[in-house]
């Protein structure tokens, strides 16, 4: 058997890392928040059924959660009593399951009263 077929899995398991590496670095370098904003607002139409609209839903990032890059929050102003969906997106702009908060600490610090 010739030597070159002895490293024939490893030269294509490397080739395949490589391409997989590429495409995760493609999509991070290509996607934008407003992209991940549309889909997640599309997704709150889905949920909330009639009466959502698009611009119900707002973004922030998540500077203090590691594995979340950006929180959109859908929810009507003013309205109380409604349809209110929180997505946390992480840096390839899946959809991941909320991080609990740190003890004692409210997991929306940006709505607590300044006091």
């Amino acid at each position: 058997m010739p030597r070159w077929l002895w490293w024939a899995p490893l030269a294509a398991l490397t080739g395949l890392g490589a391409v997989l590496v590429f495409r995760l670095g493609w999509i991070v370098a290509t996607l934008e928040q407003s992209d991940v904003i549309a889909r997640y607002a599309a997704l709150y139409l889905q949920e909330a059924g009639t009466g959502a609209k698009p611009i119900d839903c707002a973004a922030y990032p998540a500077p203090d959660l590691a594995s979340v890059w950006i929180v959109v929050r859908c929810k009507p102003m003013g309205e109380t009593g409604v349809f209110e969906a929180v997505y946390y997106v992480n840096r390839f702009g899946g959809r991941i399951a909320a991080p609990l908060p740190a003890a004692g600490t409210s997991p929306f610090p940006e709505l607590e009263p300044d006091t």
